[in-house]
């Protein structure tokens, strides 16, 4: 009885797991669109410009 209770509960455990590793692809989908957005409003070239000042240094 025992085992097929550990059963269950290691099938529910691995549900979980699954179900947080997708949340985390989604939000990681959801980051890398907003970065794509941010792009496109040209903030990149100022991050050139800091990259740049610290190579210098």
């Amino acid at each position: 009885m025992t085992q097929g209770g550990m059963n269950v509960e290691s099938k529910a455990l691995s549900a979980t797991i699954v179900r947080s590793r997708v949340i985390l692809l989604e939000i990681a989908k959801l980051e890398e669109g907003k970065h794509q957005q941010m792009q496109t409003k040209e903030v990149d070239p100022l991050l050139e410009d800091v990259s740049t000042i610290w190579a210098l240094e």
